[in-house]
Order: C-alpha cells, then structure tokens, then sequence
C-alpha cells in the first residue's frame, strides 16, 4: 500500500470523506522557501503564543515530510499517527488551550508559515479544517533593502560573487573580471557606495582612453583592491570602478 493509499484510511478513520484539492499539493520545505537567504539575514522575533491560520501554513523544516510528498501523502507517512485517532479526539485536543501550544512552533514569513515542531498535530489539524490555532510562533523578516540591492547588481552585470545561502550584511563580495581586475568590498556599507559610485559614472572618450593605458600596464597581472569602508573609496579605487564598468558597458574581453 502506498503513501497516498494510507493517507486516504487515515482521513476516514478521522472521518474526513470529501476531497480537496489542496491535499495533492506539495509542501514547502524550508530549504526552498522562495527567497529563503533574505528572510534569514535580520533578526527574527518570538511573538510568543498567537493565532495561526492554518491555511496559511504551507510547509515544514522536516525533511521526511517536506521533500516529495503531497500533504495526503504525508498523512499516511505520519510516523505517530495511532489507530485509536479519532475527529472529536483531536478536535477536544486543540481545544485545549493548554495543549495548543505543547511542543508545537511556527516559523512565520510575511503571512505564510512553516512548521518547526508539532509535524503530526499541523497536518491532522489542516485536514481537519481547524481554521485557527494558537501557537508559538517565531517570525522572520524580509531584508527588501538588500534584496533590491543585490538584484540591482545583477541587472548591470556586475560579476558580483552571490552565495546561495547564508547570507550576511557582513559578508566579504568579490568583483573579479576577467581575472585582471578584482575588488573585495567587506559588508554592506562598502556594497551599497560602491553601486553609488558605479551609477554615478558617465562613460565617454576620457573613460576610454583611461581603460586603453590600464589595460596597457596590467595586462599579465590581477590589479587586486580591498575596500574596508567607504572611505576606502579613494581616487584610484574610483578609476578602477570607471573601468570595469566601461569594459562590462562594452562586453570587452580583457
């Protein structure tokens, strides 16, 4: 008997006869929550015990239930689901305000939620329709001010090394081009004026003239420059900024 043949003996022993649609849907698993390294970067707060739609929650940080598996599929793979589980046994739980809460959490992202405890309670909660639960919740907040930014990089094509998780506003970013020239910026202060700085330029004869003499003088070496803080941002470093970006401008193959 499979998964899915299990979930469906496990609703009618709940006494669950109608279908939705939603039970073939996939859970989130938190690893693949869109977006997941900027949610990740501020602090999160612990709202204590609140109340919790549970058509909002959408996953779990569990990977046997959150990898895979349809919602229905995960009810028959409930590893603590018993025989003498009823309806109105789990309907008198939850409406125990006492029990609500025990050794259940949250995780909370914007208005949608992901489960970090309680795996086997959430699930028999949403296919029982329960609308409401209140339980400890731990919410998460977007970095849109560092989303933007990072995102602005990529719509200009600076070759701007981007981690896939465990991102930091004290993270160390490599620009390197055509490995002649390199700029390491520590933190989010030197990131956001270096992008300052970079806009700001205008591209014309002078810029052009000025990439032909580096080029040059460093053709066979990497012309490596570590910015600490913004008032690293010295002439010289200002000049390397002007002609990497005239050469990404330009598509040129240094």
């Amino acid at each position: 008997m499979d998964l899915k043949e299990l979930g469906l003996l496990n609703l009618r022993q709940l006494g669950i006869n109608n279908y939705e649609n939603w039970y073939d849907e996939f859970p989130i698993y938190i690893d693949n929550f869109p977006d997941l390294m900027y949610w990740n970067i501020l602090p999160t707060k612990d709202l204590g015990i609140v109340e919790v739609p549970l058509k909002n929650v959408i996953g779990t940080d569990h990977i046997s239930y959150g990898k895979g598996y349809t919602w229905l599929e995960n009810l028959g793979n409930l590893k603590k689901f018993k025989k003498w589980y009823t309806k109105k046994s789990f309907l008198d739980y939850f409406n125990s305000n006492i029990n609500q809460g025990l050794g259940i959490y949250l995780y909370k992202f914007g208005n949608k939620y992901i489960i970090g405890g309680g795996n086997n309670r959430i699930h028999i909660a949403k296919f029982l329709n329960i609308p409401y639960l209140n339980l400890p919740v731990h919410e998460h907040f977007f970095d849109e001010e560092f989303f933007n930014l990072i995102n602005r990089y990529i719509e200009l094509g600076i070759p701007l090394n981007i981690p896939e998780k465990n991102l930091t506003r004290v993270y160390t970013w490599i620009i390197n081009f055509k490995d002649i020239l390199t700029i390491g910026l520590h933190g989010f202060d030197t990131l956001k004026k270096f992008l300052e700085i970079y806009e700001s330029i205008s591209l014309d004869w002078s810029t052009s003239f000025k990439t032909k003499i580096f080029l040059l003088f460093n053709s066979d070496s990497n012309k490596f420059k570590h910015i600490y803080a913004n008032n690293d941002f010295d002439l010289q470093t200002i000049s390397l900024i002007r002609i990497l970006k005239f050469n990404i401008f330009n598509n040129a193959k240094l």
